[in-house]
């Protein structure tokens, strides 16, 4: 091609034009995973708590995606034309609303109800559902033993499929300093076991299930054995996970690494699968999903390597206003203009409360009587939405904290599994889900399968006290592991997403304690072990030389750079700590009147750290939402109990003896989690 001068000079045109646009969330340029419409929940789907199988659906990254660049041109569409946004069409049968006001006005707020229900994630390295939680056989023995089925056969199957068998590809070990990252899970009767690292699970299973099936409410008895509403959690949760769910998939899971943090000179991601989801299609996704169809939804509510699938159970759009460009650019970016995308018209700033349902291994009733406010997280997002001149969503940036600290991806089941549907070793959709139906219906024991399911739990209460469990200080220094037949039963591990004992920050995570079986978050430690790392903080809290963004709410259309630019004086300070990030409600904060049914409306305030814990309890580890005396805070959805507190020991081999106390997984996580 001859470089003529009228084509020197359209190619200079272009650069200058290109200069001030990079790479942004625009909502048809997001990265998507590859996969058709629906996918099948299995070791190949996305939301797989553990290592992705190599054949795993492939993340795609549009062309550009990656730009970090000013150079970098690509024009964006204004139709949100996204294939996850298609994906959703398809399963609603019905064109997805991305109207900026009209969500505002009309899906502003949403709570799901019933709510999901708490439960374990059943952690591999504890052999799954295997686990004995209680002084009893665990929910796989009673299983067998209950249905006639060969009880080592049917554990070892188990085991298999989402225990210690799973990870038989890991690196051999005899002890955990043979590991890193991870813990040697050794099965009973075994020498040697495998490096597993404490995340994986199946709350990709737990999850779903906890949306789509009602609570177990009381113990059922078949023949000789007794299930506990404990029990026949795990046993529907190992149902979901083995029977090819078939699901919606949206995002793009980023697999790693989580070091370095590559960012653009912006405080964005590099990575396009690390900085999705893009805010335009979160927002477009959660008020259309729960907003507008009434349905929960699951998130990997961290933006890093490992997993989180946690099922939402509200959100709540605090504020939107369409802000001045110009002001905005210059205190979140730097810049005079805004630098991301020509095609955007105006800008909407928005806060946002997105609330969800952690785990627990506590028994019990927990969505009736009110107590799952006590397992109720709230994060808060803050973003900034692009806008058409017709005021449709187009795109956006995550703002502040929110730009790390962002769910993944987003996804739900399309449906309950089939009436005949069971796993391949034979556990049987048909006889879980009769044992849930007694009770549900609290009517003793097994009879008959039901023809059709009965009514499920009402939505949530009012306050009531969670349970109560505490957990041991002083963890043995002998082995512990995978339950066998015999020997003294140990708590179910118990994780949480991290959290500050709030219930509206943002969210994190890399900091955990360590409770009996699992992890606990510790956000308190988040700063000594993640330097730079935002830790969110209440207005209050703010350290008084951080300096507040500026920005000008209009009425009228403002164009990219069409207002005064604001003073350089509102530029956050890089070093200073929630400088343009995500700030929590204060618990003084009166929640929206839009917001209906907002869970933990009243719910218990935490115990105080000063409250010690009764050594030995079962479930140790797991948050104790105060007595029903103590007042409840209104500032946000599901005031989340204060994470108890517990010595953090060395890493001791995790050995299947299954007698005397457990010893705590490693402290450190893997790369991939659940």
């Amino acid at each position: 091609m001859v470089a003529t001068p009228t084509k020197l000079i359209g190619f200079a045109a272009l650069a200058v034009a290109a200069m001030h646009n990079v790479d942004a969330s625009g909502i048809s340029a997001l990265p998507i995973t590859s996969g058709g419409k629906s996918f099948e929940l299995n070791k190949n789907h996305p939301a797989y708590a553990g290592k992705l199988a190599s054949d795993a659906h492939n993340v795609v990254v549009h062309d550009n995606a990656n730009a970090v660049d000013p150079s970098a041109v690509r024009m964006r569409r204004l139709e949100a034309t996204n294939e996850d946004i298609q994906r959703l069409e398809a399963h609603f049968g019905t064109k997805m609303e991305t109207n900026v006001n009209t969500l505002k006005q009309q899906y502003g707020s949403a709570t799901f109800n019933p709510a999901p229900w708490p439960s374990s994630y059943w952690p591999t390295f504890r052999d799954g559902i295997n686990f004995r939680w209680s002084d009893d056989k665990s929910a796989a023995e009673k299983y067998a033993l209950a249905y006639g089925k060969d009880v080592k056969q049917f554990m070892d199957d188990v085991s298999r499929k989402s225990g210690v068998l799973s990870q038989s590809d890991a690196k051999a070990c005899t002890s955990n300093d043979q590991c890193t990252d991870s813990s040697c899970a050794i099965r009973e009767g075994e020498t040697s076991g495998f490096c597993i690292p404490g995340w994986f699970g199946i709350c990709h299973a737990w999850a779903p299930a906890s949306i789509l099936e009602p609570e177990p409410r009381c113990p059922v008895k078949k023949g000789d054995v007794t299930f506990q509403p404990l029990d026949i959690k795990a046993l529907m949760t190992q149902v979901y996970d083995g029977v090819d769910l078939e699901t919606v998939f949206t995002g793009a899971r980023f697999n790693g690494p989580d070091e370095p943090k590559n960012k653009d000179k912006y405080g964005r991601f590099e990575d396009a699968a690390r900085r999705d989801l893009g805010p335009g299609y979160f927002h477009i996704a959660i008020s259309n999903i729960l907003g507008k169809f009434k349905q929960s939804f699951v998130v990997d509510t961290s933006s890093g390597a490992e997993v989180w699938n946690q099922p939402v159970r509200s959100y709540e759009v605090v504020s939107l206003q369409v802000v001045d460009a110009a002001e905005l650019s210059q205190a979140e970016f730097g810049t005079n203009k805004y630098p991301f995308n020509r095609d955007m018209v105006k800008l909407a700033k928005v806060s946002t409360k997105l609330s969800w349902v952690f785990e627990t291994g506590d028994d019990g009733e927990f969505v009736a009587n009110g107590k799952v406010d006590g397992f109720t997280h709230t994060a808060t997002y803050d973003y900034v939405l692009e806008l058409d001149a017709n005021d449709n969503i187009i795109g956006g940036e995550w703002l502040g904290g929110s730009q790390e600290q962002h769910p993944d991806f987003l996804w739900f089941a399309t449906g309950k599994p089939a009436a005949d549907a069971q796993t391949s070793f034979g556990l049987s959709y048909k006889d879980v889900r009769q044992l849930l139906d007694e009770s549900v219906a609290c009517g003793g024991s097994v009879t008959t399968a039901p023809t059709t399911a009965p009514p499920t739990a009402g939505p949530t209460s009012g306050p009531s006290t969670a349970p109560s469990t505490a957990p041991s200080n002083a963890p043995s220094n002998g082995p512990t592991g995978v339950p066998g037949n015999n020997g003294t039963a140990t708590p179910v591990p118990v994780t949480s997403r991290p959290h500050n004992g709030s219930n509206s920050t943002n969210v994190g995570k890399g900091d955990y304690k360590q409770s009996k079986f699992g992890f606990l978050p510790k956000q308190s430690e988040r700063a000594q072990k993640n330097p730079g790392h935002p830790v969110p903080a209440s207005e209050q809290q703010q350290p008084s030389g951080a300096p507040k963004p500026a920005y000008t709410p209009v009425t009228a259309t403002p164009g990219a750079g069409a207002s005064t630019p604001a003073s350089n004086n509102a530029k956050p300070s890089p070093g200073a700590p929630g400088a343009g990030a995500s700030t929590p409600a204060s618990n003084n904060a009166k929640p929206s009147p839009g917001s209906p049914g907002a869970p933990g409306a009243g719910a218990s305030t935490p115990a105080s750290n000063n409250a010690k814990p009764s050594p030995g309890a079962p479930g140790a580890g797991a948050s104790t939402p105060a007595s029903n005396n103590a007042k409840p805070s209104s500032a946000a959805p599901g005031k989340k109990g204060e994470e108890r507190q517990q010595q953090q020991p060395q890493p001791q081999q995790q050995h299947a003896n299954n007698k005397g106390a457990a010893t705590p997984a490693p402290s450190v996580p893997s790369k991939q989690a659940c």
